[in-house]
């Protein structure tokens, strides 16, 4: 399982970054207002490949930041117009890609990503179903690493249970600069 996806992650990533030596790099990291209340998540976005010329990717979580009771259900939807699977996993704030080169390198030995395919990736039972995989110890989403699996076509519904005062970072580990924070009320 974790091979499957760091395979799809580091084919994507060698053809990312050979068509960033050749041409400009167009990406957009979509957030919310600060503090934006709402109980759901969605992908959002495309990505296009206009050889010698841009990558283009708009990928991002809608909203970007959002707040939430603990206890409260979290849902996140497959909604962009790709056949990719994400993932939302909850990350240290300074351990997120930062840019373009973190996002590329995203995946290589020793950084969040490869610890992400390598805890997270084999405790995936079925890559075509949404599944919430708990690295953290409670019942939802409250700890680093504890990751939703999200293939295309496909949603589901993951409690927060971080206690009130709480910011939950997160990124999609296949597409890094995809991130975002839940602030927990």
């Amino acid at each position: 399982m974790g091979s499957a996806i760091r395979a799809l992650t580091a084919s994507r990533l060698a053809r990312l970054a050979a068509a960033a030596a050749l041409a400009a790099v167009t990406m957009s990291v979509g957030t919310s207002a600060s503090g934006s209340t709402g109980k759901t998540i969605r992908t959002m976005g495309t990505e296009d490949v206009h050889i010698n010329s841009k990558i283009f990717s708009n990928l991002r979580f809608s909203p970007g930041n959002t707040t939430i009771e603990s206890g409260q259900q979290i849902t996140l939807i497959h909604n962009d117009d790709t056949d990719e699977p994400h993932t939302l996993t909850v990350a240290d704030p300074d351990e997120l890609p930062t840019d373009v080169e973190d996002v590329f390198s995203c995946g290589e030995p020793g950084t969040l990503c490869d610890e992400i395919f390598n805890t997270v990736a084999p405790q995936i039972v079925d890559e075509n179903a949404a599944q919430f995989i708990n690295v953290g110890g409670g019942p939802g989403l409250d700890a680093r690493l504890d990751t939703i699996w999200l293939p295309a076509g496909t949603s589901i519904s993951v409690p927060v249970d971080a206690p009130a005062g709480t910011t939950l970072s997160f990124l999609c580990a296949i597409h890094a600069w995809m991130q975002g924070t839940i602030r927990v009320g």
